[in-house]
Formats: structure tokens, sequence, C-alpha cells
């Protein structure tokens, strides 16, 4: 983790990382490094969900992929990258830490420059807070430098259209990917979980 992290510090990445709930594992990973400064202009987590909701106007679900929209068109957003001409990232995460009978899982998006993606993550086995909390930062660290392993299940662009292809290669590169499609739509595996509904389920194996 410590060579991607560095990887990143020496990169063009400069910007801004609003991680939601659980604490802030991909901004503090950052910052254990030295040179996180080249990467990191300032990291929040603002943890409580009605003052997320005010702060961002979030309607719904904190852990949501409209919730990481909202947040990364917000006018906070827009007004901290004013605060630096150098700022060409933003990095926002919600996830809910699951136990034996629910999975972890949650949404990231990531603009650079001008392309914008979001990403929902899975983490379905069984383990600790602590353990689920590191695979989230791997799995973030992963996506940020093209690395060949992740939890990834769906990828959107900007407008939330569903990106197969982007999708597919994740499933292709990760041992642990997984995605429902229904109705040309890119679910979580929640959806499927939580519906009887008939879909197209895809993944690595």
């Amino acid at each position: 983790m410590t060579s991607q992290i560095q990887k990143i510090h020496a990169s063009d990445m400069f910007g801004i990382f609003i991680e939601m709930g659980l604490g802030n594992p991909v901004s503090s990973k950052l910052c254990e490094v030295p040179g996180a400064s080249n990467t990191v202009f300032c990291a929040e987590n603002p943890y409580n969900g009605d003052y997320s909701r005010k702060l961002f106007g979030i309607e719904g679900r904190i852990v949501s992929l409209e919730a990481v929209r909202t947040i990364m068109n917000s006018a906070k957003i827009h007004y901290l990258q004013k605060e630096d001409p150098k700022i060409n990232t933003v990095f926002i995460s919600s996830f809910q830490i699951g136990n034996d009978d629910k999975s972890t899982h949650g949404y990231v998006g990531i603009r650079h420059k001008s392309l914008t993606k979001y990403y929902h993550i899975s983490i379905h086995h069984p383990s600790n807070r602590q353990e689920y909390i590191r695979l989230i930062a791997e799995t973030c660290l992963n996506i940020l430098t093209n690395e060949d392993y992740t939890y990834v299940g769906g990828v959107w662009d900007s407008n939330l259209k569903p990106l197969y292809n982007d999708t597919f290669h994740y499933l292709n590169k990760g041992t642990h990917g997984f995605a429902y499609i229904q109705n040309e739509s890119i679910l979580r595996l929640e959806d499927l979980l939580r519906s009887a509904n008939e879909g197209l389920i895809v993944y690595k194996g």
C-alpha cells in the first residue's frame, strides 16, 4: 500500500477528500506516507447524517449513488475548489459497515480533471470492522491507481449512466467483483437480495 500511495503523491493528483461515515480510511492512509501535502488539499469526515444532509443538500439515503453525486456537485465542493487553482481532484465516499448477515458496501465518486466516475463497492465475506475499513481503503487506492484488484461491482459516468465496459473490466481484473444488471441498469448486490425480480447476474469465475 505504501508504494501505491507514493505513486499517488508523485502524480499530479491534488484535491479534496470527503469520506462519509466510518472515519477517513483513504485520506488517513495518504497522510501516513510522506508527501501527502502534494496530494491532499483537505480531508473531511461529516459523520452525522442530519448534518451531512444539511451541509450538502442530500435527500434520502446517505449511502447511495445519488448522495455521492449530490456531494460531488454541491456548493461546498465548488467553494473549496476555488480555494486553490491546483485542485484537480475530488474524492467522495459513503460506506455502510456490515456484519455476518449484511455485506459492507458503499459508493465512491472520483473527479480527476474533467473526468468523473462513480463506483459501487461490495465486500461480502464476514469480517471485523477494522478489516472492512482496511479493505475499503485498499480498494479505493486501487481505483485511484488502476491496480488489478478491487471489489467494484458497478461503474457510472457523471450523469449516472451505467458504464458496462468499465464494470466488466473491473470484474475481469478482480477476484471478488459482482454485478447485477436489470432493465439496462447496474444495481447493487443488495438490490438482488431484496428483490424477487429477474435480472442478469455477472460475476468472475
